[in-house]
């Protein structure tokens, strides 16, 4: 279980006087509570925020970390919620626009405020957003009891910002090694095996295409080659069927908090073997691509980490890694492999890797 911690700051440089809570600055522009919430889960936090900002005649920031995972931001105003983020809710940003004015900002902070968010790593997240607000987000109680508190101070800045950005660039950017080009697209899923199977086996770039339109009930035995979905025989689908994938065999996972680790075998690329790597956050080893890159997937995105063990792309996918062959990649729906009904918005793509070796990290 991770770390859990939520946090109230008045945008405000007069004192705060609250029957109940005990505010003190640390940073300029900002009170944040230091007594009233020990041991209150994030929903009485909340709720408490909301009702400070009825008292008080400014903003006011709600901060919550739950499991060193998710975080949730809310901004009020006299009793009301102008301005959220939450990683757990459907739609996760609501009204954030309104979030730079009501804290100072004149135009131009939407936009980065947006792009931190999107931020993959939460520490990294929490880190740009302290520097975005100038307050820190997690005054843990070890800083008062051990006389810390000077170590509390943030100011308004954007140094981490731009180094951000400039490895956001490198990753996702034109001056990425690798890119990807969406070669074809169209509506279907595909299966391991047909609807009421318990097989637990696979064919090798082989699959059940289907759920192309709403009438059709046959699966269609498919090979992914040459960039195509080309159909064989039921009798070849069938014949030499595995449960071991060589990705399993090639990399071991040891589960962490907050990364993975990556632990490549004899089975590797000899680039490889023997190595071992933190995987980005919430990602896992997919493939290689040739012996020069693993693929670890994300949420709807690809990260391609050299033999250095180094990130030195990632890349946008609509929907979820199915199969690579070659340069090329196929890309199944999120219902793919267990929903055996026809939905229009349900697709598969197919990209080509396009590799840039001006670019390419060494």
């Amino acid at each position: 279980m991770g770390t859990s911690f939520s946090s109230i700051h008045v945008y405000k440089d007069g004192f705060v006087t609250l029957p109940g809570f005990l505010f003190s600055s640390f940073s300029e522009g900002w009170q944040t509570c230091i007594e009233g919430l020990s041991g209150k889960d994030a929903a009485y936090c909340y709720k408490a925020a909301k009702l400070i900002s009825q008292k008080e005649s400014a903003p006011v920031l709600f901060f919550s970390l739950f499991d060193s995972d998710l975080i949730k931001l809310a901004l009020f105003e006299r009793g009301t919620l102008s301005a959220r983020y939450d990683d757990l809710a459907f739609t996760r940003a609501k009204n954030l626009s309104k979030l730079p004015a009501s804290i100072g900002y004149e135009e131009g902070g939407k936009r980065r405020i947006s792009r931190i968010l999107a931020c993959d790593s939460v520490d990294l997240k929490i880190e740009l957003l302290e520097e975005y607000l100038g307050v820190c987000l997690l005054p843990f109680e070890e800083y008062f009891f051990e006389q810390r508190e000077a170590e509390l101070e943030r100011h308004r800045e954007d140094v981490k910002y731009k180094a951000f950005l400039k490895e956001e660039r490198m990753l996702s950017g034109k001056n990425a090694p690798l890119s990807l080009e969406q070669e074809d697209q169209f509506i279907g899923k595909l299966f391991h095996h047909p609807f009421g199977s318990h097989k637990e086996t696979f064919k090798e770039h082989c699959f059940l295409l289907g759920c192309r339109n709403e009438k059709e009930r046959e699966l269609t035995p498919v090979r992914f080659e040459g960039g195509s979905l080309c159909p064989i025989p039921a009798e070849e689908y069938m014949k030499d069927q595995t449960v071991d994938r060589y990705i399993e065999k090639a990399v071991r996972e040891k589960y962490g908090e907050p990364f993975d680790t990556a632990i490549f075998t004899s089975e590797a690329p000899p680039s490889f073997a023997g190595k071992q790597m933190l995987l980005p956050r919430d990602s896992y080893p997919v493939a290689f691509l040739g012996d020069r890159y693993l693929i670890a997937e994300g949420n709807r995105r690809l990260y391609f980490i050299n033999d250095s063990l180094q990130v030195v792309a990632r890349r946008p996918i609509k929907g979820r890694f199915a199969d690579i062959e070659g340069d090329h990649l196929l890309v199944a729906s999120e219902t793919s492999f267990f929903a055996f009904f026809y939905e229009e918005t349900a697709k598969i793509t197919i990209y080509k890797i396009k590799e840039h070796p001006s670019k390419t990290k060494e």
